[in-house]
């Protein structure tokens, strides 16, 4: 129970990421269902008249390879808005205990009984068990599916029913199998880095905690405009012709890999933005005076 006061607002994110997920199982289970019952229809007709020419195509519906599932539910509309709300949770996680201790006074007691830094890496570090939301939550995602695909990580065992027409990650990434999957998650472990640190960079002045978590998410959304649009768009791919760069390093994008992307340029995007973010953190807390003079305003 003390872990969990401790964490609630990481545990509650969490249950609504997984709730979300549990109704995209649901519908791609009902739609499953909807195949094997329009299947079994079809096999009735043909014991009663083999010579129609459905039962010479006719084959029995499985279940999708492990990938093509994830990628399923993961654009569906349960979780479609996650690619947008992915950051918010983050950042609600890291810095709600942190901004009350900075503007409640608590901040200031602290610092008459231990060390400056001492009492910021401690609370840091527990701001930063928040990055572990997105990619633990994609982990059960992929276990779930996983299981569900009858560990079936090879889509081209789907294509004979659903052809090459059902909509999945390219197929660069579902040759890479497991690895893929194992950089698909240190991809949203250090895109999380950076939602913490705007969350806390963005605590040092305002008062108000919703505030804050607006403030930060309008950075995350300029750092799309400055890096995704601005850079990958229109640099790269409009003046210089380089195509495939605007959904490298698009910071939507770290959900579905859409469009001509290149995955080492987008884990280099997630560590660029983690060292980056990071450093400004240091840089905003590094004048204990002006921290403790701006938390008293």
């Amino acid at each position: 129970m003390e872990t969990f006061a401790k964490n609630k607002i990481f545990f509650i994110s969490f249950l609504i990421l997984l709730s979300f997920l549990l109704i995209g199982i649901y519908k791609y289970y009902k739609m499953y269902n909807n195949d094997i019952k329009n299947f079994n229809i079809i096999e009735e007709k043909c014991e009663e008249n083999s010579a129609l020419d459905i039962c010479k195509e006719k084959v029995r519906p499985m279940h999708f390879d492990t990938l093509t599932l994830f990628y399923t539910i993961f654009t569906g509309d349960s979780l479609y808005w996650i690619q947008l709300v992915s950051c918010i949770l983050v950042i609600i996680s890291a810095i709600w205990e942190f901004h009350k201790k900075q503007k409640d006074g608590f901040f200031i007691n602290c610092l008459l009984r231990e060390n400056y830094k001492t009492y910021l890496k401690k609370e840091w570090l527990n701001s930063y068990k928040a990055v572990l939301l997105l990619p633990t939550f994609a982990l059960v995602g992929f276990i779930i599916c996983y299981v569900i695909s009858g560990f079936n990580m090879d889509h081209s065992t789907i294509v004979k029913y659903y052809g090459n027409y059902l909509a999945t990650f390219d197929s660069k990434y579902l040759s890479m199998g497991f690895l893929f999957v194992a950089i698909y998650l240190l991809n949203l472990f250090l895109h999380s880095i950076f939602y913490v640190n705007l969350g806390l960079i963005c605590c040092k002045k305002s008062k108000n905690i919703f505030i804050t978590i607006l403030i930060a998410f309008l950075f995350f959304i300029g750092t799309e405009m400055v890096v995704g649009v601005g850079i990958g768009r229109i640099i790269f791919e409009m003046i210089l012709q380089f195509q495939g760069v605007y959904s490298s390093l698009s910071l939507f994008n770290i959900w579905v890999y859409s469009g001509p992307s290149f995955i080492w340029l987008m884990l280099l995007m997630g560590g660029m933005l983690a060292l980056i973010s990071s450093m400004a953190l240091f840089k905003t807390y590094e004048n204990q005076e002006e921290v403790i003079i701006t938390s008293e305003k």
